[in-house]
């Protein structure tokens, strides 16, 4: 964001947008004013290792059965990519 040179409000305008719905953090930080505080949110969440683990198993073991259509799969796909991205990423 900063390499962009984006303010503090389109900063936190994009992040909020960014966020997966139906979580009680993501609901947390779209009701934040400043980008400061939803890195707060985010590290007192996520600044555990341990913790975004499990939460990351938990959206893995919660995952919904997927319908058999091409759209559904390459969705299933950049989930799948996304998890294992995030758990090399933090060990």
């Amino acid at each position: 964001m900063n390499k962009y040179k984006q303010d503090k409000d389109e900063q936190l305008q994009r992040l909020q947008k960014a966020l997966p719905k139906n979580s009680f953090w993501s609901d947390q930080v779209r009701l934040c004013k400043t980008i400061k505080q939803a890195w707060k949110i985010l590290d007192t969440k996520f600044g555990d290792q341990r913790k975004l683990m499990d939460t990351l198993l938990a959206e893995i073991t919660n995952l919904k059965p997927l319908k058999c259509d091409s759209k559904s799969l390459s969705h299933y796909a950049a989930r799948t990519l996304g998890f294992v991205n995030n758990m090399e990423q933090n060990g």
